[in-house]
């Protein structure tokens, strides 16, 4: 996405607005996408650049919240207003934002602890699947099944374990919350309304072995045909990223070195994109706008850096592709 956008910018002040015109229509016969979204896109990469990727910042472990807007988190956040800057993304979508970030592998300085199952999708189009970061360290076993994602306490713990066991290696710590399935009471109420979890399977099914036309999510869009209003849904959202702050908040003490937090993407939540326009909600690829691109971005205070070395990455124990796939379902990407 990123060199689209590098590419449309130069033809614009190249070539002018008729030859980006032309060649956009060739553009968005790929991508199915209209001439608006194309025309929004072009402008607001024009007003705020085309992004800061996270290897551009100096950190020795990031704390990678999934889908956390900006807006948001300073709303609920417990940390001074003045400490938390904007940055503006690459991508508004997870596979885009590590194929952008992570372009030039390998990357053997990082460990990467993730609990979303797309990290493991990307590493999965590589050739050499263990030669991109040094470790990933997977926390697929780890889903619960009750909530239908892994809870943020579980990427802490296995933080830190990795923070002990890798002391010379920088730390990549994806999170999934604040994106859907929600935590919290609100979410736990729509569950018990509703029998079903947003971007979850139904609960209480055994989906392991489960076909997946078997497999019935519940979007933003099916939970609000259920009865449940837009603000409720916020309300989750909300509650979910105040659950991953907490964990945030004890990590980040307990981290030697310099700690950073960010996201990857932002979410939509009903807005609409244009005047009169449908609502629109999750986090849709190919799509530039402050809900989505802007995310927070703060540093904590330390006392020392990491020592950090680069080194033959370890060898990585076969993932198995399905579970990955059964996991990306119940997170709402299949």
């Amino acid at each position: 996405m990123k060199e689209t956008v590098h590419q449309g910018m130069s033809i614009l002040q190249e070539k002018g607005l008729l030859e980006l015109s032309q060649r956009s229509l060739l553009y968005l016969a790929r991508k199915s996408l209209t001439p608006a979204h194309v025309f929004r896109n072009l402008i607001w990469n024009l007003q705020y650049g085309r992004g800061t990727s996270i290897l551009a910042k100096d950190w020795d472990n990031l704390l990678l919240l999934d889908a956390c807007r900006y807006d948001e988190f300073c709303r609920v956040s417990p940390y001074d207003a003045g400490s938390i800057e904007k940055r503006v993304t690459l991508e508004s979508r997870t596979p885009d934002f590590l194929r952008s970030t992570f372009e030039n592998p390998p990357y053997h300085d990082i460990v990467y602890v993730t609990a979303n199952p797309q990290t493991l999708k990307f590493q999965f189009e590589f050739e050499d699947y263990c030669n991109v970061f040094y470790d990933t360290i997977s926390l697929l076993e780890e889903w619960d099944k009750e909530t239908q994602t892994i809870k943020p306490d579980k990427v802490r713990q296995a933080a830190v374990e990795a923070a002990n066991n890798y002391p010379n290696k920088r730390l990549l710590i994806h999170f999934l919350q604040p994106h859907a399935p929600f935590l919290g009471s609100t979410a736990e109420s729509i569950r018990r309304r509703t029998g079903k979890t947003i971007g979850g399977l139904d609960p209480g099914r055994e989906y392991t072995n489960m076909d997946s036309k078997e497999i019935k999510t519940a979007s933003y869009r099916d939970i609000l045909k259920e009865g449940i209003e837009r603000d409720e849904v916020r309300t989750a959202y909300r509650e979910t990223l105040e659950c991953v702050i907490e964990e945030c908040q004890l990590l980040e003490k307990s981290l030697p070195g310099k700690t950073a937090l960010t996201s990857d993407h932002g979410e939509l939540l009903g807005e609409r994109l244009y005047p009169f326009g449908p609502r629109q909600w999750e986090h849709p690829g190919n799509i530039r706008t402050e809900e989505l691109c802007v995310v927070p971005y703060m540093e904590f205070s330390y006392e020392h850096r990491k020592e950090v070395r680069i080194e033959p990455p370890v060898e990585d124990e076969s993932v198995n592709e399905d579970i990955v796939d059964r996991r990306l379902r119940s997170l709402g990407y299949k």
